[in-house]
């Protein structure tokens, strides 16, 4: 970072850091490079409340915050970013081991006026944050640093000069579109979200009604089929937004329509059969697996309680 205030930390076995400065009117920027052999933390000492932006350009391993301010998992991996309100007091940053180029900018969320933070509604909660002078951190969830936030912050770092006229008025004009990339990646992984989210109902939704149709026989390849897509993509999909795979979630369902016809009084042998089952020991072993009963006494126990 040309111009830069710069600060070395050197330790044993070659181990070092590196911290170069910028204060300008605007934003103050930071470019933080580290070769460790051993996790390192850095203190950080907030005297005022604002927003700050990183950005962890290289590293071999995650970095964390504590207090724990990123949402779960809690950590920034290489190649993402996130946004942060941090009020007044002391926060650490947890660098992993390895080589690492971490990027930060503070700057005043006074930049945004009340009816121009509006389109940015990834950062709106940090700016109530700060209006209401909020004593809890917030963050955004991380999200990919695009080539165009890559190369804008190389042509910044490699472009400041503390005595050009216009010198704050440039990073300012590069602060804001930052802030604009940034909106335009959340925004499409968003949309890409809310597709796959929408893809993984669809899914789901087929697999129910072949379910009770067909019962155990149906086959995920069938639903990717129908909707055009892979069998992994499919599975991958529903444990995402189901939390288990597409085989569990079958037995799920299968496991829900052999309990509700036992129920309302099928014999064992009808609802196995209704469950695509041709074999009556392998729905007493599907059902035992589950409910550690046998579907006979299951039977009988709920129709007792029925009557």
């Amino acid at each position: 970072m040309k111009h830069a205030k710069t600060s070395f930390w050197l330790g044993t076995n070659n181990q070092q850091a590196i911290l170069q400065e910028f204060d300008g009117q605007h934003a103050y920027l930071q470019l933080l490079e580290t070769n460790i052999r051993s996790p390192l933390s850095l203190s950080i000492a907030i005297t005022r409340p604002d927003l700050h932006a990183l950005y962890l350009l290289t590293a071999d391993e995650p970095i964390s915050l504590f207090p724990a301010i990123l949402p779960d998992p809690g950590i920034l991996s290489v190649g993402e970013a996130c946004f942060l309100y941090l009020p007044k007091g002391d926060f650490s940053v947890y660098l992993g081991s390895g080589q690492s180029q971490l990027f930060i900018f503070a700057f005043r969320a006074t930049l945004f006026r009340k009816e121009s933070d509006h389109p940015y509604a990834f950062i709106r909660p940090l700016v109530h944050a700060y209006r209401t002078q909020a004593t809890a951190a917030e963050a955004t969830s991380p999200y990919r640093i695009d080539k165009r936030s890559e190369d804008l912050i190389t042509r910044l770092c490699s472009s400041l000069h503390s005595r050009r006229l216009g010198n704050d008025q440039y990073i300012l004009g590069k602060v804001i579109e930052l802030i604009q990339f940034a909106h335009e990646a959340i925004s499409a992984a968003r949309g890409t979200q809310q597709h796959e989210k929408r893809l993984a109902k669809e899914a789901y939704t087929l697999l129910r009604h072949y379910v009770n149709e067909e019962g155990q026989q149906v086959r995920i390849t069938r639903l990717a089929k129908e909707l055009g897509l892979s069998g992994r993509y499919i599975h991958q999909l529903l444990r995402t937004y189901y939390g288990q795979s597409g085989q569990k979630l079958k037995e799920q369902l299968l496991l829900e329509k052999s309990k509700a016809l036992l129920s309302d009084g099928y014999t064992v042998k009808e609802c196995a059969y209704s469950c695509g089952y041709s074999s009556m020991e392998a729905f007493h072993h599907f059902f035992k697996k589950h409910m550690q009963e046998t579907p006979s006494n299951y039977r009988a126990r709920r129709l007792r309680k029925c009557n």
